[in-house]
Order: C-alpha cells, then sequence, then structure tokens
C-alpha cells in the first residue's frame, strides 16, 4: 500500500493544477453556459469528503481562471502529472513489468492519462446539464404529476448509469494505459467494472463513518486535508487490488 499513499500524496497536489488546465482550455465554454456549479457537484460525487473546502477552492479557480501562458501550462501539466508516477511503478509491478518508460516518455503518458481523467468529468458534467434538459423539456408536455416524478426517477437512474459508465471507463483506462506493456480492453473491462462497483459502494460506506466519527476533534483545522487524502488513499487502494487481481488473472490463464 506504499504505491496507494504515494499515489494519495501526489494526487492532492494534482487535481487543482487539473482543474485550472482544463478550464483554461475550455474557459470560454464553461463560462458561456455556466457550468461552474455543474463541475463543482461533479467534483463533489468523485470526493465526498471536505466538500466544502472542495468548493471554496473550485469557486476561486472558476472565477478567477482565464488565458494562461505556455509556460504556465507546461507547469500546470507538470504539477497534474504527478499522481500517475507512481501509478505506473505500482501497475508495472502488478503486471510483472521489468521495463520502465523514459523519463520523459513517463511524463508524456501521465500528462495524457491526467486530461482523459478530467474531460471525462467534464462529459460527466455534460451529460448531467443534457439530462437535465430533456427532463425540463418532456416535463413541458404534461403537468400531470405522475408524469413528472416517473420523468424525474428515469433521468435519477440515467444520472446513475452514466457517471457509473465513466468511472468504468476511467478505470479501463488506467489500466490499459499506464502499465508499460501491452493490454487489451477485453483483458481489464471485467476488472475495471468490479472496480468501480467496489469504488461506488465504499464511496457511500466511508462517507457513512466518516458522518459519525470525530476526526475533526483529533485533526483539527487539517482534518478536512486528512479526510481527502484517506479517502484517495481508500480509491488507489481499490485500483491497485483490481490491477493485481487482473493481472493474476491473466498469468493463470496462460498457465
Amino acid at each position: 500500500m506504499t504505491y496507494a499513499a504515494a499515489f494519495a500524496y501526489h494526487a492532492l497536489f494534482s487535481f487543482f493544477p487539473l482543474i485550472l488546465i482544463l478550464l483554461g482550455i475550455g474557459g470560454a465554454f464553461v463560462r458561456t453556459y455556466h457550468l461552474q456549479p455543474h463541475i463543482i457537484e461533479s467534483v463533489r460525487s468523485y470526493l465526498p469528503v471536505g466538500s466544502e473546502f472542495v468548493e471554496d477552492n473550485l469557486r476561486t479557480i472558476t472565477a478567477s481562471s482565464g488565458k494562461i501562458s505556455v509556460l504556465a501550462f507546461v507547469l500546470l501539466i507538470w504539477t497534474a502529472t504527478g499522481a500517475f508516477m507512481p501509478l505506473e511503478l505500482a501497475l508495472n509491478q502488478a503486471w510483472g513489468v521489468k521495463k520502465e518508460r523514459g523519463f520523459f516518455h513517463k511524463r508524456i503518458v501521465a500528462a495524457v492519462m491526467a486530461l482523459l481523467c478530467g474531460y471525462l468529468m467534464l462529459t460527466s458534467v455534460f451529460a448531467t446539464i443534457m439530462l437535465g434538459r430533456v427532463a425540463d423539456f418532456l416535463r413541458g408536455f404534461s403537468k400531470d404529476q405522475w408524469v413528472s416524478l416517473t420523468t424525474a426517477v428515469t433521468i435519477e437512474i440515467l444520472l446513475v448509469f452514466v457517471s457509473f459508465t465513466l468511472t468504468v471507463v476511467m478505470f479501463a483506462l488506467v489500466y490499459k494505459i499506464v502499465p508499460y506493456t501491452h493490454i487489451h480492453f477485453s483483458q481489464v473491462t471485467p476488472t475495471a467494472i468490479l472496480a468501480a462497483l467496489t469504488w461506488e459502494s465504499a464511496k457511500y460506506v466511508f462517507t457513512f463513518f466518516l458522518r459519525y466519527s470525530n476526526y475533526k476533534n483529533v485533526y483539527g483545522s487539517i482534518a478536512t486535508i486528512i479526510a481527502i487524502l484517506t479517502w484517495v488513499y481508500v480509491s488507489a487502494g481499490i485500483l491497485l487490488f483490481f490491477a493485481e487481481y487482473s493481472a493474476q488473472i491473466r498469468t493463470r490463464r496462460k498457465g
């Protein structure tokens, strides 16, 4: 679990630079369609703890973001890719890969993964907005309470399905791209589904236990940071466990 701890540490410093990069690239689109609240809500779904801390920082970032220089963009990319460096080492070890990528090759792969994960998050935001507009459109046809209730339930189910599907895609991309070996999507998709199910379940369990714990009394002013680090650590543990599981299945099938 050393790699999970390293990932959690780097992810804390990588998260907000990644958001700033995405806003720098698509800032005009975000401001035109007033996507800031939806982005905040989407991010909070991936970080079930420290909601006020995350929301305050994201509001500050979205309010002040504008065009960024090439140098600033490169530095932000460099910072945002930090979380994927220990992750690559861990996944290579799980798959029994001895050879490593070169220094710049590592950074390029990490940058691609950071941007892919970021844009999957924006896809979730876009899907949420579109489903909301579809719901409003359908409600306009009828004022019947039963129709409104059915529409709301259907949209909620679709939102859960879209969110889960994007989580599966994110896990599958990590398992496919990050290790320095050739892996087929067919090898990692079942594992990605199991990992996504476990992660979604862990999110609710973690939130439940956190609600009744006294961690704020223990850690005081840094309690939110500790809670976020713990959640990212748990998430990394789930990701690495199923990577090892997938690698063991492939080994047994070959044997």
